[in-house]
């Protein structure tokens, strides 16, 4: 089955949860119509989870990861999406990241958590910009990536440059280098 979003993010996090559930999840699946594979909602039972995680992301065309401060579950895990996230994305640039800063963390402590290259390359959210809700301002983001699909056609799109002021710290990162060598 193929997937529009796969949705990576603190499972054990009873705020994000909630907020899943009550507000994201509604708003892309029910108000755009769109299909959202989220792990601890969507998995197999039996299923080896690094297995259908790995088949399940080459299948979906957007990835979002939903930081958060504190990863009392699998950290494991997270990381495990996030590598995959990577990888699929570097290997088909049509595929997007959107990056939804949940706890509000300040870039170093992005950094430290080895996602510093996702946000020179994908779109981010911040949860304290509330000029409109966060739910609506996800789908524009997936609305848009659709519509730049369809115009200029799934494999001639590319990335435009990355901005290097703007995470300038991210540089020392393997995963940045890797990405600027490709572009």
């Amino acid at each position: 089955m193929c997937y529009d979003v796969y949705i990576a993010c603190n499972e054990e996090d009873e705020k994000i949860r909630l907020w899943m559930t009550t507000n994201l999840l509604p708003n892309l699946e029910v108000k755009n119509m769109l299909k959202v594979f989220w792990p601890c909602r969507d998995s197999e039972i039996g299923v080896p989870r690094e297995e259908e995680m790995i088949h399940v992301m080459s299948h979906t065309q957007t990835f979002i990861i939903i930081l958060s401060e504190e990863y009392k579950g699998p950290v494991r895990w997270n990381e495990k999406e996030w590598k995959h996230a990577w990888h699929n994305y570097t290997h088909d640039l049509n595929r997007e990241i959107i990056i939804v800063n949940y706890d509000l963390l300040e870039a170093n402590e992005i950094a430290k958590q080895y996602l510093g290259a996702f946000l020179r390359i994908g779109q981010f959210i911040d949860f304290s910009n509330h000029k409109k809700s966060i739910e609506d301002e996800i789908a524009s983001l997936l609305t848009k990536q659709d519509k730049k699909l369809k115009k200029y056609g799934r494999k001639n799109f590319s990335h435009s440059q990355i901005d290097d002021e703007k995470f300038p710290f991210l540089k020392q990162y393997p995963l940045y280098s890797e990405f600027r060598c490709k572009t």
